[in-house]
């Protein structure tokens, strides 16, 4: 029995959930799925639990074997109790980067707040919210209860916990403290990793200190992928969707979030003149970020070309002057480099090529000047 979840169960007299370790065998109780009369069984040496009285003709499970749907829907219930009563709660979440232990602590309920299962709102389209603390009309903070699949970070408006349903409700049911400490399983960096990797995010992570200078203010959600388990080997079991061998899932992002972000992207069917100032603008947005690099973009019917020109050669010919010949967007006569030559390309992957294109060049340009300083 040790082994079963100690799920809650609904006073018969004041109709409220209530779980197993505060419960007292003065009240009677029902159980929430078939609504018959339930035995609390609460003693020294076995863990608090309810169970169904002996019924051979229609015998219920609730509490012999919980559905996936009772278990979620009993930790929604424990944790709108807790929160409700005022039970001391606060969350530990590891950081993913330093794997320190951050603790967070929730206020406590006022006049003006509630807690509310199942509360619908709208972040980013409409959404539920498994648990919601509301203080005077506006969320203050949510509680999701997984059991088997994750909610996404760009559907909650931060802060949010994510909290497994069946270590709740063990934590819940062992818990011998006035206080109840309960982990968070959000894959998050801390503050502390945060402020190191926006202080330099285009070392960090370039691919988002390229989309957020774009202007992009929803980002890809990471893929499932596969990652390494403890072993060091790989396995599609393992999916963190963080780590450096997971990739962004653009299918999701195209159908659902990227294309309801306004931002700055190439204009692919740049056909006139005036078609070309958008991709000039976004070029010389990054300038500081190309190293005295000069390129020039020109695309038509879906084909980008990205050309390298020399700052002497830039100054002196107009390179973005539209003029269309054949497969090229600039006159032979003009000096240039292709780096780029290619259709079905994002804005974001250009952006992120010629960046570490200029990169690289600069540090081998560092080690010619070192060999020729060390002869």
């Amino acid at each position: 029995m040790s082994q079963l979840l100690s799920l809650g169960a609904i006073n018969k007299l004041t109709d409220k959930y209530i779980y197993p370790k505060i419960a007292n065998k003065k009240d009677e109780y029902i159980c929430p799925e078939c609504n018959k009369d339930l035995i609390l069984v609460k003693g020294k040496i076995r863990i608090p639990h309810f169970r169904h009285k002996v019924d051979n003709i229609n015998p219920c499970h609730h509490y012999s074997k919980p559905t996936e749907s009772q278990i979620h829907k009993d930790a929604k219930m424990l944790m709108k109790y807790l929160l409700e009563n005022r039970i001391n709660v606060n969350f530990i979440r590891e950081c993913v980067s330093c794997k320190k232990m951050e603790e967070f602590d929730i206020p406590e309920m006022t006049e003006t707040s509630n807690i509310q299962i199942e509360h619908r709102f709208d972040f980013n389209g409409p959404k539920i919210a498994d648990v919601a603390y509301i203080d005077n009309r506006e969320i203050l903070c949510i509680f999701e209860i997984c059991y088997k699949h994750k909610t996404c970070n760009e559907n909650r408006p931060e802060p949010w916990f994510e909290i497994d349903a069946k270590t709740l409700i063990k934590l819940a049911n062992d818990n011998n403290s006035n206080s109840l400490q309960i982990p968070c399983i959000r894959c998050e960096k801390c503050d502390d990793c945060y402020e190191i990797e926006n202080a330099n995010l285009k070392e960090y992570n370039i691919e988002k200190y390229v989309r957020i200078k774009l202007g992009q203010k929803i980002f890809p959600t990471p893929r499932r992928k596969y990652c390494k388990d403890e072993h060091g080997f790989y396995s599609s079991d393992r999916e963190c969707g963080f780590c450096n061998d997971c990739k962004y899932n653009e299918w999701y992002d195209n159908k659902f979030k990227i294309k309801d972000d306004v931002h700055l992207r190439f204009n692919f069917h740049a056909e006139e003149d005036e078609d070309i100032q958008s991709n000039k603008y976004i070029i010389e947005l990054f300038d500081e970020d190309f190293m005295n690099n000069k390129f020039v973009i020109h695309t038509y019917k879906g084909i980008l070309i990205a050309l390298l020109i020399s700052k002497l050669d830039y100054d002196k010919y107009d390179y973005w002057k539209f003029d269309y010949n054949g497969n090229d967007f600039v006159s032979d006569e003009l000096p240039y480099k292709v780096i780029i030559n290619e259709c079905g390309i994002s804005t974001v992957e250009v952006i992120i090529k010629l960046i570490k294109y200029c990169q690289i060049n600069q540090k081998m340009d560092i080690r010619k000047f070192l060999d020729c300083r060390n002869i």
